[in-house]
């Protein structure tokens, strides 16, 4: 897959266009949740959080309450925008976790 190659030359931009058009010909749902979990690693490896945690805001949409599907994807922005922050300070993605958790409805974003 042409993506899988633009993601391994650290072209995220690119891989995250060529993953979400595979989306609509992804034959099963384990493979739906294999390619967005690389769109979201396009997000990560960009260094955008926020971005990122917006994706899979949008993905528990439609998602019921007990689905914590993208808990560690969540986790795992939410840890790098606290580490790219002047003294490991929390508080911005304290905010930004509190912000999404109420658009989202997820208390994953915490």
């Amino acid at each position: 897959m042409a993506a899988n190659a633009e993601l391994r030359a650290r072209n995220y931009d690119e891989a995250r266009k060529l993953y979400q058009r595979a989306l609509p010909n992804a034959p099963d749902e384990a493979s739906l949740e294999e390619i967005r979990g690389l769109i979201t690693a396009t997000y990560y490896g960009q260094g955008l959080h926020r971005e990122g945690l917006d994706f899979i805001c949008n993905l528990y949409r439609k998602r019921g309450p007990g689905d914590f599907r993208y808990l560690f994807a969540v986790q795992a922005h939410l840890r790098a925008l606290r580490k790219k922050s002047p003294n490991d300070d929390p508080s911005e993605a304290e905010s930004l976790a509190a912000e999404l958790r109420d658009k989202c409805g997820r208390p994953d974003f915490s």
